[in-house]
């Protein structure tokens, strides 16, 4: 009995620390989708080049802007001569988010090839 009371306070450490790191690693949450929408946030301020490109699929994000809320696009686009699969984030009014369909045009702004930040501008 003694041997284990020795141990107790060891292994309290140790899920502390094992509960930390699982609480800091939810915080984190996922960085390629936050990478992206802090894109689509700051699409005004950086320098890019314009393209079309065609809806692949969607998937909704928990964040909002505004009362509308962010998805994560995979978009099929030629960028330089040779068509490739990008993911970007835009912004879709909940109204709108039933007529998003495969195949659907879109409009996205990139800067560099290939493309160091990518956003979803306009759905047509």
């Amino acid at each position: 009995m003694e041997t284990v009371l020795k141990y107790i306070p060891a292994i309290t450490w140790l899920f502390v620390v094992f509960f930390f790191i699982i609480t800091i690693r939810g915080i984190k949450g996922n960085r390629g989708e936050f990478g992206l929408v802090k894109d689509w946030s700051s699409r005004n301020l950086w320098e890019g080049k314009v393209a079309n490109a065609k809806l692949i699929s969607w998937k909704q994000m928990q964040a909002m802007h505004n009362f509308d809320y962010f998805y994560i696009f995979v978009v099929d686009c030629d960028l330089d001569g040779v068509k490739k699969t990008y993911n970007a984030a835009g912004v879709v009014k909940i109204s709108q988010a039933a007529l998003l369909k495969k195949g659907q045009s879109v409009t996205v702004k990139y800067q560099g090839i290939p493309p160091k930040k990518i956003a979803v501008i306009e759905i047509d």
